[in-house]
């Protein structure tokens, strides 16, 4: 049931909010959804991070399995013969069995452990929303950087034009006598410069081109893109709205603090394991089939057996390893206990 729960739990603090879903759209931009669009499909850090998570599942899928009984099916036929006087004594054996497990989980151990790797997965879950978040604005605030360095670049060519233009000019004022050549020198000067450092412009450019097509994936911007960023410029996007008076449940909404918090009470169950380590573990078998020298004979009530067992097992000597990794436990608690403080 608690399994259940914190994976309920989890799906439902995982739904993005209004206030905070596809949030890039308020920039009434129409080539960044596209961008959003291809960074969660391509980018192999985010998909790396699913894979995680997948693990994680896998992980509590695994545990939650120690809480019902095994049961398991076998079948077998031998066939042995030996020297006699007048040949070979041949013997035939059949058995088919169904034999079940079960831990009894007195203290809990097998629950707590369950229920770590349920709050472990949670907190996966969290940590793939926050790099899911991070992505998004990364990918936002690279693409207003490409934006504002073509723009930039754009005003710097304008101005070198002009200042080409005012050398053109003093040139031909010089041929005819009215401008010193000094003028003309400074000017040219002026105008190496700034061809010069246009380099630094375009630099800025194509850094921030490249590391939107890394955040994407891709070695290239694709052409279906690169037709809307051609459109589109910087003084063009509407920054959404900041309302007064942020609520303080914003902070649950924050996925570092959940996935801190999730990692803190899985911390603490897993104490609990630690702890119930050190009682004892009783384990319950049974099983139940048939066995006869004939196939034919095999299922009947003459050839029927079955069998009932149950173990105890008390640890009495480890040389410390149950206190050393109890105290271990109770240490990531304490660890994960600051860094939560630290976080929220």
């Amino acid at each position: 049931a608690q399994q259940g729960r914190a994976g309920d739990q989890a799906r439902e603090d995982l739904q993005p909010s209004a206030e905070n879903r596809e949030w890039w759209r308020s920039f009434a931009s129409k080539a960044l959804p596209l961008l959003q669009e291809r960074a969660l499909q391509n980018n192999h850090a985010f998909q790396a991070n699913r894979w995680v998570l997948a693990q994680a599942l896998s992980r509590a899928r695994i545990a939650r399995a120690d809480l019902f009984p095994s049961v398991d099916i076998g079948a077998s036929a031998s066939k042995s013969g030996r020297g006699a006087s007048g040949g070979y004594q041949v013997s035939e054996t059949f058995s088919g069995t169904v034999q079940a497990g079960y831990e009894v989980d007195i203290w809990g151990r097998n629950y707590e452990t369950a229920n770590a790797q349920a709050l472990r997965a949670m907190a996966e879950l969290y940590a793939w929303r926050g790099a899911g978040l991070t992505l998004e604005s990364e990918v936002a605030l690279t693409y207003f950087a490409y934006l504002a360095a073509r723009e930039n670049l754009a005003v710097y060519d304008a101005m070198l034009t002009n200042a080409r233009d005012v050398l053109t000019y003093q040139e031909k004022r010089e041929r005819l006598g009215a401008a010193a050549p000094l003028d003309v020198a400074r000017q040219r000067s002026s105008v190496e410069s700034m061809e010069a450092g246009r380099i630094s412009y375009q630099v800025k450019m194509t850094e921030a081109a490249n590391s939107l097509c890394l955040l994407l994936g891709v070695a290239e911007l694709p052409e279906d893109i690169t037709a809307l960023t051609d459109k589109e410029r910087l003084r063009d996007m509407l920054p959404p709205s900041v309302v007064a008076g942020l609520p303080s449940e914003l902070l649950l909404r924050r996925p570092d603090i959940a996935q801190a918090e999730a990692n803190l009470k899985a911390a603490n169950a897993e104490i609990g394991v630690a702890r119930a380590a050190f009682l004892p573990g009783i384990n319950l078998t049974a099983s139940a089939g048939w066995q006869s020298d004939s196939l034919s004979s095999l299922v009947g009530p003459a050839s029927a057996l079955y069998s009932l067992a149950g173990s105890l097992l008390q640890p009495v000597f480890q040389g410390g390893r149950l206190l050393a990794q109890y105290e271990q436990a109770v240490a990531a608690h304490k660890e994960l206990m600051e860094r939560y403080r630290e976080t929220a």
